[in-house]
């Protein structure tokens, strides 16, 4: 009797091992982030908005501004997760969201210093806190 036990048995394991077994497919839902462009003065309201996926899957972003006749850009806020290697005045702005993003696009007047350096004592001083 035991014999015949431990042959089921091997019967079973061999069979059990030459089953092959498959991983569960991996999640790939789809998400969905929101970018938000505030208009300011001196913006027209238009802007070159792209996006897309790059090989490692991050959600790029492209943006460049419209300013009106008169203006000139100055330089971008953005409120969220975002990246960069570009500096926030740069006009054609790449960057990898990774969640909702507000962006807000600054203008000068034409032959005015621009808005950045006015603003610069207030962000120094916010540094030193």
């Amino acid at each position: 009797m035991k014999k015949v036990v431990s042959l089921a048995l091997a019967l079973v394991l061999m069979l059990a091992a030459s089953i092959p077994v498959f991983a569960a497919p991996s999640p790939t839902g789809t998400y969905t982030y929101v970018v938000v462009v505030i208009p300011t003065t001196g913006g027209s309201g238009d802007y070159e908005f792209t996006t897309g996926i790059d090989e490692d899957g991050n959600q790029n972003v492209h943006l460049t501004p419209k300013p009106k006749s008169g203006y000139s850009f100055d330089h971008w806020v953005i409120d969220g997760p975002y990246k960069t290697d570009q500096p926030l005045t740069d006009g054609n702005l790449d960057i990898i969201i990774t969640g909702d993003i507000k962006v807000t696009p600054y203008y000068t007047i034409n032959g005015e210093s621009p808005l950045i350096n006015r603003r610069r004592p207030v962000l120094q001083a916010q540094c030193r806190m």
